[in-house]
């Protein structure tokens, strides 16, 4: 969701006459669901997993659907515990969060950004996807893609920033 933020924002700013050197996604899809796509809304348990999966927690021989407090129990069996699990009201919350950007994100229909785009796309779990394709109906300028040794997840733990963050420091000067 955020890709398709920054890109509307990129755009609008652009339709106010503002200057947009360059706009810089971080495995940002541009595609586009249709209009009559029904996806399934997202559970507790799809907030755990990607909670648990940010720890660093290999969930996979896990039973689904995951519960609190089996989350709670797999973040505490760590030494030392360096992530604990939100409040419940906040995974309800970013359940909350979770639902209204897929409601959003199917109602949305992208303009067209007239400048250059970077995408920095995570090459493991995309599938061999091409996110500069994706774009291309979006963007009029140029798209060059750096792909990432990671996973979406992982874009900004510290490990995969190392991987890219000299690249888009060069970018943003």
């Amino acid at each position: 969701m955020g890709g398709v933020v920054a890109h509307e924002i990129a755009v609008e700013l652009r339709r106010r006459g503002c200057e947009v050197g360059r706009l810089i996604v971080l495995d940002a899809t541009g595609e586009v669901d249709s209009a009559d796509s029904v996806a399934e809304p997202a559970s507790e348990s799809d907030v755990l997993e990607l909670i648990l999966v940010a720890a660093g927690i290999d969930i996979a021989a896990h039973p689904r659907p995951l519960t609190y407090r089996q989350a709670e129990a797999l973040l505490n069996q760590r030494t030392p515990i360096e992530f604990s699990l939100p409040p419940r009201r906040i995974v309800e919350i970013m359940l909350d969060n979770m639902n209204a950007n897929q409601s959003m994100r199917l109602k949305h229909v992208p303009d067209v950004f007239d400048g250059d785009m970077i995408v920095f796309s995570a090459k493991r779990g995309s599938g061999g996807r091409s996110l500069a394709d994706s774009w291309r109906p979006y963007v009029s300028g140029d798209i060059t893609e750096y792909p990432v040794d990671c996973t979406h997840e992982s874009m900004l733990n510290i490990e995969s920033l190392q991987l890219f963050g000299e690249r888009i420091a060069i970018y943003l000067h």
